[in-house]
């Protein structure tokens, strides 16, 4: 078990290395975020609309579930502009060391999951290749379930679902090389 801790640790350490130089180094994560033209005014309007924070979308499904209803809103949002997102009302910090501490608790909860499933695969994970291989299934999980997952149900861009999804899996395949090396299977004596 003391393995098991020290390649989970090892292996966030490693993640949390690699999603820094991945947002804040390397481009391919902003190439696929915009900003706003006449920010200033959308966001005013924002401010009057919305009081209060959360997750919306539009155009807004209907209230009632009659047919008229719903056609009312499949048109409008075949006609567009349709779309989702997180709004908070009040200002916060943009990146407060909260965030980057919560961040690298759940990296390292990603990384104990993947380390204790090498663990449990023993020696059916065949070598360093084999239990790297686990981990990577696990990146895969991780971005068919929630980025590949959003581009399709959400309408999530495709650029900035696919550059996450690439993310995922990288991110998991590093943070699995330590996890790899440390976490081997017991050799009977």
């Amino acid at each position: 078990m003391g393995r098991v801790l020290i390649a989970a640790l090892v292996g966030s350490i490693v993640y949390f290395a690699w999603g820094a130089i991945s947002w804040m180094a390397l481009p391919w994560h902003n190439n696929t975020m915009h900003t706003i033209d006449n920010e200033a005014a959308i966001t005013a309007q924002l401010k009057e609309a919305l009081t209060e924070s959360g997750v919306y979308f539009f155009p807004g499904m209907p209230d009632d579930n009659s047919p008229e209803a719903w056609a009312q809103y499949t048109e409008r949002h075949r006609q567009g502009p349709y779309g989702m997102m997180f709004y908070h009302a009040q200002g916060s910090e943009p990146m407060p060391p909260s965030t980057f501490a919560v961040g690298f608790a759940l990296d390292f909860v990603n990384a104990l999951v993947a380390a204790w499933l090498v663990f449990l695969t023993g020696r059916s994970a065949k070598g360093f290749i084999g239990r790297l291989g686990v981990v990577a299934a696990l990146g895969i999980v991780a971005a068919v379930t929630s980025d590949l997952m959003a581009w399709n149900w959400m309408h999530q861009n495709t650029e900035f679902s696919l550059v996450n999804a690439a993310d995922h899996v990288v991110s998991f395949i590093l943070m699995g090389i330590p996890i790899a090396c440390i976490v081997k299977p017991r050799v009977n004596t």
